[in-house]
């Protein structure tokens, strides 16, 4: 795995606005952490590194939302971490294709948990 991690900055107001970036070997997607990403998953009690050990898991579930109508390209990675079942909410960054910004992240509610059980081995929703 090839990655790059910033360490958080705290400036006495609050973090500094690029956070994280990071790419898998053989994957080509990135991901940042947005200063709105990084209060929404402060809110759930979720730490950074959960959230980049969600974005890398092995049992992952990625889900596009919306449609083609739609002017931002909207996802959400479901898995399965050692912090248990966590979601990812991501929004096409403008910057470039395959640029994702992170901003939203929680624990699955018991009815996603059960949808991302049956997609992960394979099922249909």
């Amino acid at each position: 795995m090839k990655s790059t991690l910033d360490e958080i900055s705290w400036a006495g107001n609050g973090p500094s606005a690029y956070h994280a970036r990071g790419t898998l070997g053989g994957v080509e997607e990135r991901y940042s952490f947005t200063p709105d990403g990084l209060h929404n998953i402060a809110v759930y009690g979720l730490t950074t590194a959960q959230v980049w050990a969600a974005l890398t898991a092995l049992r992952r579930v990625t889900r596009h939302l919306g449609d083609e109508l739609d002017e931002t390209d909207l996802k959400a990675v479901f898995a399965q971490t050692e912090a248990g079942h966590l979601v990812v909410f991501l929004a096409e960054s403008d910057l470039d294709d395959n640029d994702w910004d992170i901003v939203a992240a929680r624990r699955m509610w018991p009815d996603e948990v059960t949808m991302f059980e049956k997609l992960a081995a394979g099922g249909r929703p």
